[in-house]
């Protein structure tokens, strides 16, 4: 949807604007969802239950991340019909490039793409350093 912007000073019309306003609808993650992604985390991945409700907290502030996420916890395969993709990365590019990556480090990082685009790149760049 687009809004007409229109600036006025001093009672005297100056400039007409247009602007596009975000109209995507909130998405919010079910409780069956954050179900799923919780047994996942705390069941396979051996997650304590303090830090998986902080991976929580990141999918449901992103929910198209979590949803994706839960797809792939359900089938085990990365979208590719209309993967997210962040600063030009999809959870499946992620994991061919960090294969040692699990479905929940995947999705964390697409958390980080998004949340910290320069260090994810540059953790990309680097090859995903590990660190002791």
């Amino acid at each position: 949807m687009k809004k007409l912007l229109i600036i006025f000073l001093a009672g005297i019309f100056l400039l007409p604007l247009v602007f596009a306003e975000d109209t995507q609808t909130e998405i919010k993650l079910s409780e069956k969802t954050i179900n799923t992604l919780k047994e996942y985390m705390e069941i396979e991945e051996k997650v304590p239950a303090d830090r998986a409700e902080g991976y929580l907290s990141d999918f449901k502030k992103y929910p198209d991340i979590g949803l994706e996420f839960e797809k792939w916890i359900i089938t085990r395969e990365y979208e590719t019909k209309k993967p997210i993709k962040i600063e030009g990365y999809t959870a499946k590019d992620i994991s061919e490039l960090a294969p040692f990556m699990k479905g929940l480090g995947v999705y964390n990082f697409m958390v980080s793409l998004r949340d910290y685009p320069d260090y994810a790149l540059l953790c990309i760049k680097q090859g995903f350093p590990l660190y002791d």
